[in-house]
């Protein structure tokens, strides 16, 4: 017979937020971005930060940190932080 509490270990749980907010009639754009394991300890956040600068002009700044210490997947992004800026331009 199948016996669930045999066959489970563990249970992999991940906390996932995001926010995304426009102000300034929408000309001024923030995301966010989380996700969290609590077996792990482990976490990346992400900002993203968009202006506008005219109809078809725009700068965003972004940035993203990796915590943790052991085996997932954010653990071992830990030393691999970003930021990056970039200019669009729409045709």
């Amino acid at each position: 017979p199948l016996s669930l509490e045999n066959d489970i270990d563990h249970v992999d749980v991940s906390l996932v937020a995001a926010l995304d907010r426009s102000f300034v009639r929408e000309t001024r754009r923030l995301r966010a971005f989380a996700v969290y394991n609590p077996g792990e300890a482990s976490a990346f956040v992400r900002l993203i930060a968009t202006i506008s600068l005219g109809d078809n002009l725009s700068i965003e700044g972004s940035g993203g940190a990796f915590a943790g210490g052991g085996v997932d997947t954010f653990s071992r992004l830990a030393s691999r932080d970003f930021v990056y800026a970039r200019l669009k331009v729409f045709f």
